[in-house]
């Protein structure tokens, strides 16, 4: 077979091709079909690679990592030698980044045409050896210890994507300052957080550093009546929706971009992030596996399984994986929540059977609520370790919490999932100054639920679950009531 012969391309396109690579918002409008707001505008037609020091605190939906993703999608088009690296304080969130460049290479036609592009683990090269073009989704974790040992080589950028996130996010800038000073460009993104934090402290510093005329840092700000995509109406239902749940604070944050302080959290922000480790804890054979679930679903949640490891010598929970369920049906459904779509309770049945043979279950702590007849089959049919926990009357779901809450300040129950994070912090429940009762969330509950049900193993074991010295596991058929 002869070797394929690289496409001549007409005069047209040559000149097309390098009107593109003068013209990152033409690049935007005619490859990635984005027609820039003017924020976005103002980030595309920076030098970015020229040393510069860029801070984008957009609020939720306006469109920064978008931006950010077709930027280096033109860099690596336009630039020959230029190297993007990418950081998030979880590999899910950069990977929305580098998804969306990957996907502008594999189905733009006239790049395909003009430039190949091939992807390799968590790198992708643009060009032929001579151009050598690349972007690559580092891995860091929230520390960021595996983000060093990188170079820009002076013509590329380092991006920094949600990092109010970072635990130790100054460290880690502070490892690639000389990466950075050598020439390459930094940007960092993130939604506004806590006054006073890191993320905060850097964008005042940046602004003052604009003011005072070092052209080298720029902050560009963002208002949602600059996305066309963004309606009164939208910012009108949000602004109702949390106004119901007692986050106002979070509708000021992630809606309208405002730096404010966290307010009515039931979760010390403090504690929740002492318990995130930086990666997966892992698990080998032998461990005690427990299963926490929450059977919702029909309702505004989703279908959540839990699973975790006792740690003997550190007497905690460490959770090592999180599957999250909606019905195709659902009324509430979301494609931007990380569930998984199912038809029916049958095809979770499945799903868990498949999930028992990978994690097989010491104990499963669940609370039947309305999906008695679910309860009854996993223990029934099954063979399911099922350990009732009910959570649904005041008291009984007072109590729960509590429990959770004086568990997570311990450290008793640790995980690397961003969303059992996300959840965490933003469970605010309100009191009514009439009665003195607790207002609880009627949203955004089901991870929680599934989180506490875990917990609660702690307090049902009546005897060690696995022997170290002998290297037995032990096991018991009694549970006490908590």
């Amino acid at each position: 077979m002869g070797k394929s012969k690289k496409p001549i391309l007409t005069d047209d396109a040559q000149a097309f091709a390098l009107f593109l690579r003068d013209d990152p918002i033409a690049f935007c409008r005619h490859i990635c079909k984005l027609n820039p707001h003017p924020a976005q505008k103002e980030f595309l037609t920076l030098n970015l690679i020229d040393g510069m020091h860029v801070c984008l605190p957009w609020f939720r939906q306006g469109g920064k990592s978008t931006i950010v993703a077709f930027y280096i999608c033109w860099a690596l088009f336009s630039i020959q030698g230029f190297r993007a690296f990418l950081f998030a304080p979880s590999g899910d969130q950069t990977k929305e980044i580098y998804n969306k460049i990957c996907h502008i290479y594999e189905t733009s036609p006239f790049l395909k045409r003009y430039i190949p592009a091939k992807q390799t683990g968590d790198t992708l090269t643009v060009g032929n050896a001579d151009w050598d073009a690349k972007v690559e989704l580092v891995r860091t974790g929230l520390t960021g210890d595996l983000g060093r040992g990188r170079s820009s080589s002076g013509k590329g950028i380092i991006v920094f994507d949600e990092f109010a996130h970072f635990l130790y996010g100054q460290q880690l800038r502070g490892s690639l300052t000389p990466i950075i000073a050598s020439g390459g460009g930094e940007v960092v993104l993130s939604s506004p957080g806590d006054p006073g934090s890191p993320m905060h402290r850097l964008y005042e510093t940046w602004k003052a550093f604009h003011s005072e005329g070092n052209s080298k840092y720029r902050v560009i700000e963002c208002d949602w009546k600059q996305c066309p995509h963004i309606t009164a109406d939208w910012i009108e239902s949000q602004r109702k929706e949390h106004e119901s749940q007692g986050t106002q604070w979070i509708f000021e944050r992630e809606i309208l971009g405002r730096w404010v302080a966290p307010a009515n959290t039931w979760f010390a922000h403090a504690d929740i992030e002492r318990c995130v480790l930086p990666s997966r804890p892992t698990h080998k054979r032998g461990d005690v596996y427990v299963w926490g679930m929450d059977a919702a679903g029909r309702g505004r949640s989703a279908f959540v399984v839990m699973i975790a490891t006792f740690n003997q010598a550190l007497g905690r929970m460490e959770v090592i994986d999180l599957r999250s369920f909606m019905f195709t049906n659902h009324k509430y459904r979301r494609d931007d929540t990380g569930s998984e779509i199912v038809k029916d309770f049958d095809q979770i049945e499945e799903i868990l059977c498949d999930l028992r043979d990978q994690y097989p279950p010491a104990w499963i702590g669940f609370d039947p609520n309305t999906e008695r007849s679910l309860f009854g089959r996993l223990e029934n049919v099954y063979r399911l370790p099922m350990s009732e926990i009910l959570v649904g009357g005041y008291q009984q779901k007072e109590r729960f919490l509590v429990s959770l809450r004086k568990g997570i300040s311990e450290g008793k129950v640790v995980w690397s999932d961003e969303r059992i994070t996300d959840q965490l912090r933003k469970f605010c429940p309100r009191k009514e100054e009439t009665t003195g009762r607790w207002k609880w969330p009627e949203t955004n509950t089901d991870i929680i639920v599934a989180l506490g049900n875990i917990y609660q193993y702690l307090g049902e074991m009546d005897i060690t679950p696995f022997d170290v010295t002998t290297g037995n596991r032990q096991s018991s058929e009694k549970f006490s009531v908590w």
